[in-house]
């Protein structure tokens, strides 16, 4: 079972210890175990658990101590070694362009736009196992939960587990926390119980602090989807920095499907809006039944629209996004969305979708040596399941993207839309 830094549990303390280390970083100093560890005790991130005890009292005490016993030190390296993990500094311990992203999304404090980032990097932090393999053990449980809604929090603990981010390897851990038995799991893999009871606490804290997940006695329950992965064959790379530019990196990805394959893990954004504040297990109990039934529809009617387009000998992919399919030199970019009725959901979804599509196209296509060539035309699809109101059917394709909608075992839409895709698609009922 691969290691997870667990020094500071605490996000918020994550984060001031992360803006320490850039402060010093920007000032031209060391940030060695010693003098960031020191930094750390004198910016109250750690330090003596008596109060009585002073920043100067507490160090001293430690510089007594053999090197190896000097908690302040322990904590730096291990600090660094997760950032290091999460790609916000890099092998010389400088600040990555994430790294300095993150930094200006919380020089205001842990507000709301500092906890998105460092959700962000938390999801990002790689763990490679002892024969090379590559895993993103947060993601890992992420996807977990959204296969068994309510593991227990100590058998979270399996999302170390995996050798890396493939199918593959989620079956295996699903299975082993199919066991419903924390002791015998741990066992199956000859985890150390220091090691397994480091693991099951670590990430579900996290995952908690950063509104991933909601608790319910000892189960967790998801309310975020995972972001998608792919099997890893290695440590990711940083992304390339051009002078002159601020672009974020073009993440790709993705991965070839069938009609049957595809959406088979995917956990969607269809809860509509998100679940925050104060909630009663009741409440929260309904929100996530109706997570669970919308994401049911959702992939439902991504396979079906998927085996129609097969059916027509259409290449299909998924990846962040939800669906495309390329024939020829086009591609079918396709977001799919439910609606429950109400406009408020409406608005949301179209609004999504829009902005989804238009992410997908400049960033999350595939390499094209993956799929063969580049796409000479890329056609947008968003997809719902029920006919949306005409003025957002026309406001979507004011912006060439085509608006669809289930209609019994067929597909309708605008004559606009139809006229738009029959580059790509036969409309033959």
């Amino acid at each position: 079972m691969k290691g997870f830094p667990n020094q500071i549990a605490n996000v918020q303390k994550m984060a001031a210890a992360f803006g320490l280390l850039a402060d010093l970083l920007g000032a031209g100093r060391s940030i060695d175990d010693e003098s960031y560890g020191e930094v750390l005790v004198r910016g109250g991130i750690i330090g003596a658990r008596s109060k009585s005890e002073t920043a100067d009292q507490y160090l001293s005490r430690m510089k007594a101590l053999p090197r190896a016993n000097q908690s302040h030190q322990t904590t730096a390296r291990g600090l660094k070694e997760l950032f290091r993990s999460a790609g916000l500094i890099d092998g010389t311990a400088a600040l990555t362009g994430p790294g300095r992203l993150l930094s200006v999304s919380c020089q205001n404090g842990f507000n709301n736009e500092c906890r998105k980032a460092w959700r962000e990097a938390i999801r990002g932090v790689a763990r490679e196992g002892v024969d090379g393999s590559v895993s993103h053990p947060y993601q890992v449980m992420l996807r977990m939960l959204a296969e068994r809604p309510g593991t227990p929090r100590s058998l979270c603990a399996l999302a170390l587990e995996a050798a890396d981010d493939s199918d593959e390897e989620l079956e295996r851990v699903i299975a082993l926390r199919d066991l419903d038995d924390e002791e015998a799991a741990r066992s199956s893999i000859g985890a150390t119980r220091s090691n397994w009871d480091n693991a099951k606490k670590i990430l579900p804290s996290l995952a908690e602090q950063l509104g991933d997940v909601a608790r319910s006695g000892e189960g967790l329950y998801l309310l975020a989807p995972p972001e998608p992965t792919m099997p890893s064959t290695g440590i990711d790379e940083p992304a390339q920095e051009t002078a002159g530019t601020s672009e974020p990196p073009s993440y790709r990805r993705s991965r070839k499907v069938s009609s049957i394959t595809i959406a088979a893990n995917r956990v969607s954004d269809e809860s509509g809006a998100p679940l925050t504040g104060p909630q009663s297990l009741v409440s929260l109990a309904e929100a996530i039944e109706l997570r669970t039934v919308r994401t049911r529809r959702h992939n439902q009617l991504v396979r079906v629209w998927a085996e129609m387009l097969e059916g027509q000998g259409i290449e299909l992919w998924e990846g962040e996004f939800d669906c495309l399919a390329i024939g020829s030199s086009t591609g079918v970019l396709t977001e799919v969305k439910t609606l429950n009725g109400s406009r408020d959901d409406e608005v949301r979804q179209v609004r999504g979708a829009l902005a989804q599509l238009l992410y997908y196209e400049r960033f999350s296509l595939p390499d094209p040596t993956q799929t063969g060539g580049e796409i000479q035309q890329l056609l947008k699809v968003a997809l719902f399941d029920i006919k949306p109101t005409d003025d957002h059917i026309r406001w979507l394709e004011s912006h060439q993207v085509a608006a669809l909608w289930r209609d019994g075992d067929f597909f309708d839409g605008s004559s606009f839309s139809r006229d738009f895709l029959s580059r790509a698609i036969s409309w033959d009922r």
